[in-house]
Order: C-alpha cells, then structure tokens, then sequence
C-alpha cells in the first residue's frame, strides 16, 4: 500500500467503519509510514486504532467542514447553555433547567494531537439535582455535540417527582431515558457511523448515581481524615473482549476480532462495546423489559451510592483520553495535591505529556 494511495477522491466517501474494516489489517509500521508523509506527529507508541483514526481525520479535513477546532471552555459552554431571556414581569417558574458556567470543582478539555474536537460536556442543575457528564464522540461530534442538552432534559427534567427519592425508581428512570435517547438517534443518517460515550453522575442528595456508557469513567472519591481521597466507586469501561460483553456481543450475532497491535473490536470497527449512536452496528434488537441492541449496546451501567451527610465527595469524570494514561489512583492523588478547584488542568496536561493521541476532557467537581 502506497502512501498517495490512501488520499484519492474514492476515499473520502469512506465511512468510518469501511476505513477501520480496510486498514485494520494493514501492518502497523505502513500505517505509521503513512502518518509520517501524512505530517502527522506521534509521540511514542501509538495503537494501530489510533493511527487508523489520526489518518482517516487528516484525509477527511479536505472533505469535511471542520466543526469544532481548538474548543474553549467557554466556546463549550455556548454548545449546551440556552439562551438568556429577557426579563418578565410575569411570575417566575420555580423549576427550571439552568446550565451554570460556574460550578465547584474544574474543567480542562484539550483537543491534543486530533484534527477535530469531539468531546463535549455538561454541568446542569434542576431544583436540587444536578448532573454531571462527559460525552467523547467517535466518527464525528454528531452524537456527542447533541447529548449535553437531550441527557440533561431526559434526566433532570423527565424525572417523575413521585420517584426522585426512590432508587430503584430513579435506576429505572435512567435505563429509559437512555433508551429512548438512543431510539431517537437511530432516526438520523448522522448517527449511523458516529456515535459518542457518555460517563456521568447524577446527584440528588443523599444519593449519587453513576451512570456509563462506553469506554470513558467517572471516579466518586471521600476524603480522609488525614489527607488524600479514598476510592468509593469507578465505573467501568466497556471493552469488546471483556468476558459478559464478548458473550453479549457473540450471542447478538456479532464477533470480537483482536488484531496484533491493536485493541478489541467489535465488528472489527468499534473498540468499545456500548456506545450512544453507532446504529451500523446495532442490526440486532433483542426483546426484554426495554428492547436493547446490539452487538454494540446502549444499556448504561448505574452504579448508586448514599453520600455520608458529613462527608466531603469528588467526583472525576473524563474521557479515554485522559484514563488511557492516567490511572485512578494517580487521578485521585492529583486531585489532592491541586485540589479538586484546579486538578483538571494539570491531569489533562499529564496526559498529553504522557503521549495520549487523543481529546481530552477532565472534569472535577466537589460533591
């Protein structure tokens, strides 16, 4: 496979499945010959997935208008803030959905060596509630520059009052609206090759839910008495060849395929088993409670924990891109060190001087 072969008018109406279902065979040194003449800058060992990613977005940068580059927080926060209203004599409502710029705790999101930004987030609150999220888009930001608006009004807005208190309720409420979400998304050609994770947590004290999809993870943290934060929960990433999801993804009549030099994939495509979108891969609807897809599955993991009334909690929430490098144990000693105000920043700066070749978005608040 030549260099100039791979840059030609046919490809550039290549999805981002049939580009990882062509070169995923490919011999990683070719691949990273192909960066190198592409100008494409790697750092240390890079994956052949990555380098499959960095090629394909370096080849559709001519094609495709560039929707998001270099995003600020500020930028970000316009995605997903409504707009401000004018004011009215009218009385006011007392629940409203409110997506404060401000909130306790950081931010920091890097688009690193990647021609395009796809991680989005959200901070929203609703009467008492507030939800936290972090969504890394794969194949484009159609699915995750939708997601901060369609989770925050699902979850915070469509949550029955008669059930906010009630776990199992509340647990039932966001399997559904997660559902229903990605129901939703199947209706649009956008979401048929791109699809985004989505790793957040839910606060409705006394209660914290962590709700993940996907490969991105949110860490909840107590602090100690006498320094440093101890784990109390960390979501986990969804991977094809874990054992419950390779057989989920077998018995929905998919395959897990491992080439040397790569991760897991389903399909030979996405190398993580539950995403939002990704609908090529969801050819498979099985009947339960609420219908599911697959092989690729948009059921989210919820994990609850009662926050102690005098505890003091963190939480860190963060795409890929950061937790391919940094492990919670390291993201949790940062996180004393700096503080919970200011760690995002130098976790994210971590990451990217550790040779992450991908987004990052780190988010830490203080519960």
């Amino acid at each position: 496979m030549s260099g100039t072969s791979l840059f030609n008018l046919e490809n550039s109406s290549k999805t981002r499945h049939e580009w990882f279902r062509e070169y995923s065979s490919q011999r990683r040194d070719k691949l990273v010959d192909l960066c190198n003449l592409s100008n494409i800058e790697l750092q240390g060992y890079v994956k052949k997935s990555v380098l499959i990613d960095l090629l394909m977005e370096r080849h559709k940068r001519g094609y495709r208008k560039k929707k998001v580059g270099g995003m600020t927080n500020e930028a970000t926060n316009s995605t997903v803030a409504p707009a401000r209203r004018k004011t009215s004599l009218k009385r006011r409502v007392a629940s409203r959905l409110t997506y404060p710029k401000q909130f306790s705790g950081s931010l920091d999101m890097k688009q690193g060596p990647r021609d395009y930004m796809e991680d989005t987030y959200v901070v929203a609150k609703y009467d008492d509630m507030t939800l936290y999220g972090v969504f890394d888009g794969h194949g484009g930001d159609e699915v995750s520059r939708v997601l901060p608006k369609l989770v925050s009004e699902g979850l915070l807005k469509g949550l029955p009052p008669h059930i906010r208190y009630q776990t199992g309720g509340v647990k039932n409420h966001i399997s559904k609206t997660m559902y229903e979400i990605d129901h939703n998304l199947s209706k649009r050609d956008d979401a048929r090759e791109a699809g985004s994770t989505a790793t957040m947590l839910l606060h409705i004290p006394p209660m914290a839910y962590l709700i993940n999809i996907g490969d991105s993870r949110t860490l909840l943290a107590k602090k100690r008495q006498n320094g440093g934060y101890s784990l109390c929960k960390a979501t986990v990433d969804h991977k094809p060849d874990q054992t419950q999801e390779y057989n989920r993804i077998v018995q929905t009549g998919g395959k897990v395929t491992h080439e040397m030099d790569d991760d897991a994939r389903v399909d030979g495509v996405l190398a993580m088993s539950r995403a939002l979108g990704d609908h090529e891969l969801k050819y498979h609807t099985t009947q339960q409670q609420l219908p599911q897809y697959g092989p690729v599955s948009s059921h989210p993991d919820i994990y609850s924990v009662n926050l102690e009334k005098d505890g003091k909690y963190i939480a860190i929430l963060a795409s890929d891109g950061l937790w391919d490098v940094v492990d919670n144990d390291k993201a949790l000693k940062y996180s004393h060190h700096f503080g919970p105000e200011s760690a995002a920043t130098p976790l994210t700066q971590y990451a990217l001087n550790n040779h992450s070749m991908d987004n990052i978005t780190t988010l830490v608040a203080m519960l």
